[in-house]
């Protein structure tokens, strides 16, 4: 994660950046993963199923 990639003396306005570009990065993955999970567990329709 970008947080983690930071040197120890980094200021505070990177740090903010890099927190909030964590942050967007995490949301895009929980948002793929809900679709996933929603695919997932919706029944299987055949394309003979009317």
């Amino acid at each position: 994660m970008p947080t983690e990639a930071l040197p120890d003396d980094t200021g505070p306005f990177d740090l903010l950046r890099a927190a909030l570009a964590e942050i967007d990065r995490r949301e895009g993955y929980e948002g793929k993963l809900r679709t996933a999970l929603v695919n997932c567990t919706q029944p299987h329709r055949s394309s003979t199923d009317q």
